[in-house]
Order: C-alpha cells, then structure tokens, then sequence
C-alpha cells in the first residue's frame, strides 16, 4: 500500500512519463533509507563501547599525571651542621701545668715559671692565669670565628703587646694548645703542644 501511494504521488509530482522508471527510484529510496536505518544501529552499539574506552584512557592518563603516593618515598637525609674543629670538643672548665722552662730570645735567656692555669667560662672565651709568677701578669683567649682560631694574649710584658694564634683541643680530660702563628718566641716554647692537666682541687696549685 505504501508503494501504490508513493506512486500515486510521485505520479501527480512528475507526470506519468514511462521513461521513469518508479519502481527503480522506490527501490533507491528503499535502500538508502534501510542504510540510514542500519548506520543508527551501528551507532547504538557502538556508542556505549567508546563512551568506556574513553573513560578508560581519561582514568590512565589522570594516574600517569599524578604522582604515586602509593610509592615508597627516599626521605633526604638533614646535614648535620658542621662545627669547626677548633670547637668541636671543648667544654667549659679549668685546667693547669707547672712551667719550668729557659727561652732564649734575642735579647737574652728568659726563665717562665709559675704555675699556669687556663679557664674557660665559655666554648669560646677563657683567661690564662700565671699563679706564684705576678711579673708574666695574667691573659686572656678568645675564639676568632673569622680564622677559625684562638687568640691568645698572655705574656704581653715579652711579647710586645701582640698575640698569638693557636688551635686548642681536648684530648681525653687533657687540654693541649698548638701554635698556629705566635710571633713571641717565649709565648710559643711555653705553651705550644704542651699538656695542660684537669683542675678539680686547689692544692693541685702549690710547688
């Protein structure tokens, strides 16, 4: 019935030639439109797979791009912050020798005595005491962050006002100075690499 009435009105559009052949132009609209009809389906079914492939690779790309927190992390290591070692074992204390020593200088033999005891009030301050000896008068140390070094002051009567510079260290309860540059020759013989006891009792001062 559909092609009869698609006939009568293709009829009364363009005539009732014979050399147009109507079943041939029903028989294309026919087919175009079953081919329109299976692209639909073709879609239909297809539609919902590429919606889930394009979800898939969204979701693989999000876990590319983010970082893995799942993944063992490498904690870096804090620096220790580095002390000098002008610095590094020292403490707050006293410790004392008993000088007996002949430096020749060029003006002469020069006898240091006395007993000499260094105190630290502080890992970078201290004074030199010369005990049972008031002409070589007392001196002082203080740490020089700039050089890395102690300046030491004792002795200023045969050393001309100026210091000396030296490294000083614990080794075990001992405390030991070594001369790093001392213009005074009476200074250096005295106190270069020379062992300075623990303090802890007052008659440890007599002789």
């Amino acid at each position: 019935m559909a092609d009869d009435k698609l006939r009568r009105e293709f009829n009364a559009a363009f005539g009732s030639d014979d050399d147009l052949d109507v079943d041939r132009m029903l028989a294309r609209v026919r087919g175009a439109a079953a081919q329109r009809s299976r692209r639909r389906r073709w879609f239909t079914a297809v539609a919902p797979l590429a919606a889930a492939a394009l979800s898939i690779a969204v979701l693989l790309l999000v876990r590319v791009a983010l970082p893995d927190n799942s993944a063992p992390k490498t904690l870096l290591a804090t620096p220790t912050p580095s002390v000098s070692p002008a610095l590094q074992t020292l403490h707050v204390g006293q410790w004392y020798r008993h000088v007996v020593n002949d430096v020749t200088t060029p003006s002469g033999v020069v006898h240091v005595g006395g007993v000499w005891v260094i105190r630290l009030s502080s890992t970078t301050r201290g004074v030199i005491e010369i005990h049972s000896s008031p002409e070589f008068n007392s001196g002082a140390l203080r740490y020089d962050a700039g050089r890395d070094t102690w300046v030491v002051t004792a002795l200023t009567r045969y050393c001309g006002g100026k210091s000396g510079t030296y490294d000083i260290e614990e080794r075990g309860t001992a405390l030991i100075l070594t001369h790093v540059d001392d213009p005074c020759t009476v200074r250096a013989a005295t106190l270069d690499n020379n062992v300075f006891l623990p303090l802890t009792d007052p008659s440890q001062l007599m002789g």
